[in-house]
């Protein structure tokens, strides 16, 4: 049965893409990490049951100085 939690904002937008989200739910450290892809950065976001929000960013960069990357699917 679905049961509405707490809203988490992000610090980013997030791209338009086909599974952009990724979940990983934790019951022995009760947190839930959540991912998702804004063009060359991946943004996750990690709760704890004390509503303790951390978010980082992980950049990807391409082989060359010049190159652009872009990140396609977040898991």
């Amino acid at each position: 049965m679905f049961v509405k939690g707490t809203s988490v904002g992000l610090k980013a937008s997030a791209s338009s893409l086909c599974n952009n989200l990724t979940v990983l739910s934790s019951k022995e450290k009760q947190s839930v990490t959540y991912g998702v892809v804004h063009k060359a950065f991946v943004c996750i976001t990690n709760v704890t049951k004390g509503a303790i929000v951390n978010q980082r960013q992980v950049s990807c960069k391409g082989e060359g100085a010049h190159s652009s990357s872009a990140v396609l699917q977040v898991k």
